[in-house]
């Protein structure tokens, strides 16, 4: 008499398929058909038949499988194709980053000079200022008086 299927090992059934369970019932309807056989239950075309049926829904299935994983294969490349543009894509845009930022703390380093001097030209103005004193509108008064006598002793357009 046959083993109950309920004794069959569990390795057996973990295959992923689309519609797994009708192919998991044909299995252990063959598995119960062997063990059949080799009590003397059945005749041996029967069961020669049903294991080339066997071999063959095994072979399909094999090679359903096989193309699911080439398939899988290619995609996983392309992927991996992609994330490496990406990766690139990424080390180039932060490359660009740090260029701008070293050009942004120049600039900034630059500004900061420019204050600076600013302030040093706007205190040393204030010591001349403070330094210069009454005579230098004086001074200031003689160099306007004297560029208005050049301009005047300067002969006209017409020669007067």
């Amino acid at each position: 008499m046959a083993a109950p299927i309920s004794h069959l090992p569990e390795t057996t059934f973990f295959l992923t398929l689309p519609n797994k369970l009708p192919f998991l019932r044909r299995v252990r309807s063959y598995y119960h058909h062997i063990l059949s056989f080799r009590s003397g239950f059945q005749p041996d075309l029967q069961v020669s038949q049903q294991l080339q049926h066997t071999k063959r829904v095994l072979e399909a299935t094999n090679s359903s499988l096989s193309q699911q994983l080439r398939l899988s294969i290619n995609q996983l490349g392309q992927r991996e194709q992609d994330l490496q543009g990406a990766r690139r894509e990424l080390a180039q845009s932060q490359e660009a980053l740090q260029v701008e930022q070293r050009d942004c703390q120049d600039v900034k380093e630059q500004l900061q000079a420019c204050q600076s001097d600013r302030e040093k030209t706007k205190e040393t103005l204030r010591k001349v200022r403070a330094d210069e004193g009454p005579w230098h509108s004086n001074l200031l008064s003689f160099n306007k008086v004297t560029q208005t006598e050049a301009i005047r002793s300067q002969p006209g357009p017409f020669g007067e």
